[in-house]
């Protein structure tokens, strides 16, 4: 019912926590109120570090896939699922990554350029930068099982999950943190699919000049 949705969005608007959702390109920045949760005793470190679950009004303009901060953090959206009462949404609920990056993606163009000695002059191009994301390596153990509402994988190796504003291709060089030129790896594989408007990236060394 309609009203319900309305009665929360009220309770929500005078008791909950500010949030600003950062539409790209833009960014356009909107706020809403949500009611928010962090699992800081979960057993898997992954969930523990990163995972966190919100409730959105009933006409709430988050999607999956968008950066919004709340609290001095970064969030990824994973998920945006509804809740109803009677055939009516009444909320909704959302998952949230804690983004880790302020970084920059890079690529190598296809076809290079010389100078008058014949010296190689190319050299990498920013595609996007000043992204928030969440770059995680399971160092602990050979493999990691998360099953927890929107994902179900197994965390192994170096991931870095993008929001899907970005362009990114295999290939691309990414910069953890976009100020430290030093610091960088190769996108290896890219699964678009597993997240709606989300690239979950496996990050390798890239040993590239």
């Amino acid at each position: 019912m309609a009203g319900i949705g309305f009665d929360i969005k009220d309770v929500l608007e005078e008791l909950g926590t500010s949030l600003i959702i950062y539409r790209y390109p833009g960014p356009t920045l909107i706020e809403e109120k949500i009611d928010h949760e962090f699992f800081t005793t979960h057993s898997s470190e992954f969930l523990r570090m990163f995972f966190s679950k919100a409730t959105l009004v009933v006409d709430t303009q988050i999607v999956t896939g968008d950066i919004v901060s709340a609290m001095g953090y970064y969030f990824l959206v994973t998920a945006n699922t509804p809740s109803y009462f009677e055939n009516s949404i009444v909320d909704w609920t959302a998952v949230f990554y804690r983004c880790n990056c302020l970084g920059k993606l890079s690529r190598y163009p296809q076809r290079g350029t010389w100078d008058s000695n014949y010296e190689k002059v190319t050299d990498w191009s920013d595609i996007e930068t000043d992204i928030h994301a969440l770059q995680y390596e399971n160092v602990r153990d050979s493999s990691q099982f998360v099953e927890e509402d929107v994902l179900a994988m197994s965390i192994q190796g170096n991931l870095l999950f993008l929001p899907g504003y970005v362009e990114v291709e295999e290939g691309d060089r990414w910069y953890p943190i976009a100020t430290d030129l030093t610091k960088f790896y190769r996108i290896a594989s890219i699964d678009s699919l597993r997240i709606e408007n989300v690239s979950i990236c496996i990050l390798k060394e890239d040993e590239r000049e």
